[in-house]
């Protein structure tokens, strides 16, 4: 067996085996497939692999022969070598990446860079462009050696042109820069444009100085190119006229000069009296909002020469609302500040809060703002009545508060229900209101009487202290029965059941008018 390196044509005896002589019918091995494997790992190729190798000895001489050859591996910008560390990653003590073959090797990138200055902060950004060189080189895998290399893909490049920006009171020395030539060894251009600013029509007295406070126009950029101006205006200067033309007229710039000033004389002007017009405007604005709430008070005087002082006026009494100012105006204009515009802050009113003993507000009642007085703006109406809530009972019955803007809370207590009339229990002993009244009973004489009959039901009669809680009784109490046990009293023979009957009939009416009286107040509150 051979293996032989066509590349070099050499052989490799690493992988070659004899049998030497043999009789015939002799085994023979030969592991073809870690063979080529191990071939592949140290960068060959091999070209033969699939070569029959006999497993036995035949009659004569048989030379076998695996042929390979060295692997050629491009290397490029976007499959780039690792200088340093293996090819063959199998093959860890084999060839390493030569120098050379590195992405920063086989790429590089070049720039044109136009930097803008001298226009302050209207200064544009720099404008750069980029240019890459590219190239490769083929690696022999099996000997780690640069075997052959392109050259870059261009030897130069030129950049193009870029329009210089018109920036407005700046004129540039290029309207166009750019056009710089790199190479693969020269790879960066900057090319500087530069502003500076335009020049400015100057108005001058007859004396040729400049008029102190006078405009002094600049000459607009022009627009189509960056180096140059266009024509400004003669300006206007109070007190002053220009010698010749008038205001307004065009100026035009020294010619290749946009940076230079132009000089305009001007003559002083006869003096006439100059008069303006003044205003005072009172506007009348929520506090909280910032909004107009009333249609502004404007006063105006017309020919004025001097300061002016206006007149004031009284504040309006606006519906919901409170002010801490009785009167506006009194502003002073002039010619330089004609027009003075005054604020008078108005604040809504606020609430009457009906709230509970806990202080939190009941839910679903009126909260009645407090009414603006109509004859001061600063004032509410004082005494203002707390509003009426069915069920409730307030803690007073107006409100005058301290301060127009803030809510005053006033406690209502829930009124107490009616506690009705009892009706004797089977033992005797008053229970719960049943709906059937309870008739006051006679007191209980000095000595007992014991009654010839047994009543019916229980012989217990109430107290006439229980009595008390009909007060609050519902109206229908007046038309209730008597019970049985005070029918009973009443036919007794003794003299003193007599006197007892007639107690007991006048408890009854009592009973009747208090139910009355209880049934109309309900009414009232309801």
């Amino acid at each position: 067996m051979i293996v032989h390196d066509v590349t070099d044509n050499v052989n490799l005896p690493q992988y070659g085996k004899s049998s030497g002589e043999q009789d015939v019918g002799t085994g023979f091995t030969y592991d073809k497939n870690t063979v080529i494997a191990d071939l592949e790992n140290k960068g060959y190729k091999v070209l033969n692999p699939d070569v029959v190798i006999p497993t036995t000895i035949s009659k004569g001489a048989q030379n076998i022969v695996i042929n390979v050859e060295h692997q050629l591996v491009p290397i490029t910008p976007e499959n780039p070598g690792t200088p340093g560390q293996p090819i063959n990653p199998n093959d860890p003590d084999g060839p390493k990446w030569p120098d050379g073959t590195a992405k920063n090797d086989l790429e590089v990138t070049g720039t044109q860079t136009i930097h803008y200055e001298g226009a302050g902060d209207k200064t544009p950004a720099d404008n750069t462009q980029h240019f890459t060189f590219t190239k490769s080189t083929t690696v022999d895998k099996v000997t780690g050696k640069i075997v052959s290399e392109t050259g870059w893909n261009v030897a130069s490049h030129t950049f193009g042109n870029v329009d210089t920006p018109v920036v407005a009171g700046y004129h540039a020395d290029k309207a166009v820069a750019g056009g710089a030539t790199i190479t693969s060894d020269d790879l960066n251009k900057t090319i500087v444009v530069t502003y500076a600013p335009n020049g400015h029509v100057i108005p001058v007295g007859p004396d040729g100085t400049p008029i102190p406070g006078a405009d002094q126009p600049q000459f607009p950029t022009n627009p189509d190119n960056p180096t140059g101006t266009t024509p400004s205006e003669v300006p206007v200067v109070p007190g002053y006229h220009p010698e010749t033309g008038k205001p307004g007229d065009p100026v035009d710039p020294v010619p290749g000069q946009p940076g230079e000033n132009v000089p305009v004389k001007y003559v002083p002007d006869t003096p006439t009296p100059e008069t303006y017009t003044g205003s005072q405007t009172i506007k009348f604005v929520d506090g909280t909002t910032g909004k107009e709430i009333e249609t502004p008070n404007v006063q105006t005087a017309p020919d004025l020469t001097g300061d002016h002082t206006f007149g004031k006026i009284n504040t309006p009494v606006i519906k919901g609302y409170t002010t801490t100012q009785t009167t506006a105006g009194g502003a002073i204009v002039t010619k330089t500040d004609p027009n003075a515009t005054i604020t008078v802050t108005y604040t809504p009113n606020g609430h009457i809060i009906p709230v509970g003993p806990d202080g939190k507000p009941l839910p679903n009642v009126p909260q009645p703002q407090y009414p603006t007085n109509p004859n001061n703006p600063t004032e509410v109406t004082l005494n203002e009545p707390v509003p009426e809530i069915p069920g409730y009972t307030p803690n007073v019955s107006t409100v005058t508060p301290e301060n127009p803007g803030k809510n005053t809370p006033v406690v209502y207590t829930p009124n107490e229900k009616p506690v009705g009339p009892t009706t004797p229990s089977e033992n005797g002993t008053p229970s719960g209101n049943t709906g059937n009244p309870t008739t006051p009973q006679p007191k209980t004489p000095a000595k007992p009487i014991t009654p010839t009959t047994t009543p019916a039901g229980n012989g217990n009669i109430p107290t006439n202290g229980q009595n008390t809680s009909l007060a609050t009784s519902n109206v229908n109490n007046a038309n209730a029965t008597t019970p049985v046990a005070q029918k009973q009293a009443a036919q007794l023979p003794q003299t003193g059941n007599e006197q007892l009957k007639h107690e007991g009939i006048l408890g009854l009416l009592a009973l009747g008018v208090a139910g009355l009286l209880a049934f109309g107040k309900n009414r009232r509150k309801e």
